[in-house]
């Protein structure tokens, strides 16, 4: 008599609670008040310095303890997610390079335009800001949580 082993695909699924203090309404705060105040936009600044000023001394720190959006991942999306495994291509060097470069690319266009008026360079970080958090949820809802961060 034969005897089939059947095996199963286990689902990847990690999700428990995070500890710490709820950051993630920092992120929406930021986003509802700069849409009506757009020199509000100019705080992304913090959120773009911080992350290399304490990679220089405790890594990635910023990241897994400050950071508004990776609080929101972690603490709102993370329960929604599938936990798929995030595409491998993701994590390239090229594809790094290639998205650092569009946005960055994105982001000076738009500024040479907006230079010398504090409300449209605030509106251009925000916008940034906002674009980039709704490909992020997107992409949580189609892999992991925090495959933008990735």
């Amino acid at each position: 008599m034969k005897t089939e082993v059947i095996t199963k695909k286990k689902r990847f699924h990690r999700y428990f609670p995070t500890k710490g203090y709820s950051l993630y309404w920092i992120l929406l705060a930021y986003l509802a008040i700069g849409y009506f105040y757009p020199v509000i936009g100019l705080l992304a600044l913090v959120c773009m310095i911080a992350p290399v000023a304490f990679a220089v001394s405790r890594g990635r720190w910023w990241c897994g303890n400050a950071c508004p959006r990776g609080n929101m991942y972690d603490r709102l999306l993370a329960k929604y997610s599938p936990h798929k495994p995030i595409p491998a291509f993701v994590r390239t060097r090229q594809f790094r390079i290639f998205m650092v470069l569009f946005i960055f690319t994105m982001f000076g266009v738009q500024m040479y335009f907006a230079w010398g008026d504090w409300n449209a360079m605030g509106r251009v970080f925000w916008t940034i800001i906002l674009v980039t958090t709704i490909v992020g949820v997107t992409l949580s809802f189609i892999y992991a949580p925090r495959t933008w961060c990735s």
